[in-house]
């Protein structure tokens, strides 16, 4: 352990008062090296089994830290809401790609059977910030409130041929530009290629690759994954997202 004073001559640990302070973190006497490796492979998005395997944690311990910090983020989500679209430094509007998915689907219709979720999500085209939303159904009476909760005046909205869509253009006297790709006949509008919803598919397929690997099936816990999800698009960048972390942890659980 390296030394340092405090000022008034006595020895103290360099770590203490820090997120590495033992006890400090987690609420258990918790080894220092293990701590931060444990961290950058969290950022890094290593599997928990092999983490809990390269560093020798049992895996009760490793599912405990996970925990730890999929609240954090979680909370963090919850408490900083962040809209999406409206008008973009030269006025023009931002593109907001929106779309619906079902999760928790059994894998060729094997293994225990599962009710699954649909969730909403909409992706800022060029910054990548996202909302996703569990919802109870696919109907306009759900779909529409989100979508003005979560997309500013201004938005640019593209979304596929969903019927619950087709009125986005005259809400609030028509707040809202709007296009449609049918992916029954193409999922690039071969007149306007601009018109598409591959960014939100490609989140789609980004986030059930990441929870399917976290939790397989679990439905108690979904959406605390979905939210950490959300927050690690936001931090990009393993340093950005390790030292993001660490703000989110002081802000909820100060010293």
């Amino acid at each position: 352990m390296i030394p340092r004073t405090d000022g008034g001559g006595s020895v103290v640990s360099v770590t203490r008062g820090t997120v590495c302070e033992k006890g400090h973190f987690f609420k258990s006497k918790v080894p220092i090296g293990k701590l931060v490796w444990f961290l950058f492979s969290w950022a890094t998005e290593i599997p928990l089994h092999h983490v809990t395997w390269q560093l020798t944690l049992s895996p009760r311990t490793a599912v405990d830290w996970g925990n730890f910090i999929r609240n954090i983020c979680a909370e963090d989500v919850r408490r900083n809401p962040r809209q999406l679209g409206g008008f973009d430094n030269n006025g023009q509007p931002v593109v907001v790609e929106i779309d619906e998915s079902y999760f928790l689907r059994r894998k060729f219709h094997r293994g225990r059977r599962v009710n699954g979720l649909w969730v909403f999500a909409a992706i800022e085209r060029d910054s990548g910030l996202c909302v996703m939303e569990v919802v109870p159904d696919r109907t306009a009476q759900t779909l529409v409130p989100l979508i003005q909760q979560w997309c500013l005046p201004g938005t640019h909205i593209i979304s596929d041929g969903w019927a619950a869509y087709s009125n986005l253009s005259q809400l609030n006297g028509g707040v809202y530009l709007h296009d449609a790709v049918v992916h029954q006949e193409n999922f690039v509008d071969p007149l306007h290629p601009e018109i598409h919803t591959q960014n939100v598919e490609n989140l789609w397929m980004r986030a059930k690759r990441k929870l399917r690997r976290q939790f397989g099936t679990t439905r108690q816990l979904f959406d605390t994954y979905l939210r950490e999800f959300v927050w690690q698009e936001r931090h990009k960048g393993h340093q950005h997202r390790l030292a993001a972390l660490l703000v989110c942890k002081r802000q909820q659980y100060p010293c």
